[in-house]
């Protein structure tokens, strides 16, 4: 990391009240997504994934032992929400909409943090915290759609060689960091939010 990322900023907008807090308890709350002001936080990724399946008609291609391992991981995309939390950051110091949205109609605080010190979050041996930029491009949905999808290919057509058991662990671990990683993508017209994760 070079030392201009090491002291690159982010801003997190809150009111006045939310400040308070944040300065007395030394800690920043993360928001329960189900309760966010969008109906669609974090489904930009499971809704192209299930779209994808319906246009390759993923399921056809699969033996009945193979559609439920397949039929299993669609159902919980739509859960994918379910006990995400998330805290937001702008890259922007001082933002109108930021102003508007989340310090109380601009009567709020904006506060700026090391972007380094949320980075050492992100580690691979504790993947339930992530801090990332947000995606707002088709492409970047498309890409880790697509991605998401050859992997569970690959876990389905193990699941003959190694049997459903081990087969359902794998995929577990694939459902836990499509989750993770959802809160990472929005559609393009939430973009003026422009937010890190």
């Amino acid at each position: 990391m070079s030392s201009s990322e090491n002291n690159e900023v982010v801003y997190h907008y809150c009111s006045l009240e939310t400040f308070k807090n944040i300065i007395a308890n030394q800690c920043l709350w993360l928001c329960d997504v189900q309760k966010s002001n969008d109906s669609k936080e974090c489904m930009a990724l499971p809704e192209r994934i299930k779209e994808l399946t319906v246009e390759q008609k993923l399921r056809e291609n699969y033996p009945p032992e193979q559609r439920k391992l397949f039929d299993r991981f669609i159902n919980f995309l739509g859960h994918s929400v379910r006990h995400t939390y998330t805290t937001c950051f702008s890259r922007k110091r001082d933002d109108l909409n930021q102003w508007r949205g989340y310090a109380a109609d601009g009567t709020g605080l904006c506060i700026g943090f090391r972007k380094h010190f949320f980075m050492q979050l992100n580690k691979p041996e504790w993947p339930v915290l992530l801090f990332k930029s947000v995606d707002y491009t088709e492409k970047g949905i498309e890409n880790c759609a697509e991605s998401y999808l050859e992997e569970l290919k690959g876990i389905i057509d193990d699941s003959i060689k190694y049997g459903e058991r081990m087969c359902n662990t794998d995929q577990d671990e694939l459902l836990h960091r499509l989750f993770t990683t959802s809160s990472t993508f929005k559609k393009l017209r939430f973009m003026k939010k422009q937010k890190n994760v």
